[in-house]
């Protein structure tokens, strides 16, 4: 069991990263490959990506951006007193965003040539209408949030409050989405 130390700091930092439009909402390593992409059988995973695009007019949620490549992104919400880890929504997002999102896969893929951060951090500071100054103390909170995170056992639930099966399907999970 955490800490309710560890579960204040956790709501303090999260409110921090909140006040971005565009924050990065790292997952616990404990949720890694639990991905509902992971998850479901690429046909359901299918109905569940294209009703988050048509739900945002096929532009990106955050941005706004159309005319491009979409990613369904699975926006995740915590309850640290609980340790329930709770699907919040599913987000329609472009790259950029959605690598924003996903700060620390964004830096492996930066090192390996397949993403160039200095875009990335251009596009989150245009967003949030801030400085790389403050991107870097957001990333920073960021993943201490993160550490923070992956000291906990997560009982992951869909946005109705049931637990995720190994097999959902789409009807599971965009049901109480939306609402």
């Amino acid at each position: 069991m955490v800490s309710s130390d560890i579960s204040r700091e956790c709501t303090e930092l999260e409110k921090e990263l909140q006040k971005y439009k565009l924050w990065a909402n790292l997952v616990p390593s404990g949720s890694w490959g639990e991905s509902l992409f992971r998850l479901m059988d690429r046909k359901e995973w299918d109905i569940v990506r294209k009703t988050a695009y048509a739900h945002y007019s096929h532009s990106c949620a955050i941005c706004g951006q159309s005319g491009i490549t979409l990613y369904g992104h699975e926006d995740w919400k915590y309850d640290y007193t609980k340790s329930i880890q709770q699907l919040n929504n599913i987000l329609a997002l472009c790259n950029l965003c959605h690598m924003c999102n996903h700060l620390g896969f964004a830096g492996i893929q930066a090192s390996k040539g397949r993403l160039d951060y200095s875009e990335l951090i251009n596009h989150w500071c245009k967003i949030n209408s801030t400085s790389k100054k403050e991107f870097k103390e957001h990333e920073r909170i960021a993943f201490r949030l993160w550490t923070l995170r992956s000291r906990f056992e997560w009982k992951v639930v869909d946005a109705s409050g049931s637990e995720i099966s190994e097999k959902p399907s789409s009807s599971d999970i965009l049901n109480g989405l939306w609402r």
